[in-house]
């Protein structure tokens, strides 16, 4: 029996900025291939009121300047959904605990 492929998460706040930083950086053409071919494979989580309450509540309480509120918001999709890893380029995911992702630590199931 195959093990089953990681499913790809991403919130609706880290889809923003991602759509921001292909357009400012490299234009709406990459936009436009993220939107068609990238996208569609990812399980989106919107971020709500009472999600975005307890991501703000969590920033306020921590009291660090670095962490953003799209990091807070994905630490609580995380929690939420018991995943434990993640692909980042930070080390805030790994300070909350969770394993990130890279070349050297792929990934296991």
């Amino acid at each position: 029996m195959r093990a089953a492929e990681p499913t790809l998460v991403s919130s609706s706040y880290v889809l923003q900025e991602t759509v921001a930083l292909l357009q400012a950086r490299i234009g709406v053409p990459a936009v436009r291939i993220f939107q068609k071919s990238f996208a569609p494979a990812l399980d989106v989580v919107w971020i709500d009121g009472p999600l975005y309450q307890r991501a703000m509540a969590a920033l306020l309480a921590a009291g660090k300047r670095g962490v953003s509120l799209t990091d807070w918001t994905s630490f609580e999709v995380m929690r939420d959904r018991g995943i434990e890893q993640t692909l980042a380029f930070d080390p805030h995911f790994d300070e909350q605990g969770f394993r990130v992702l890279s070349e050297s630590q792929p990934y296991r199931a």
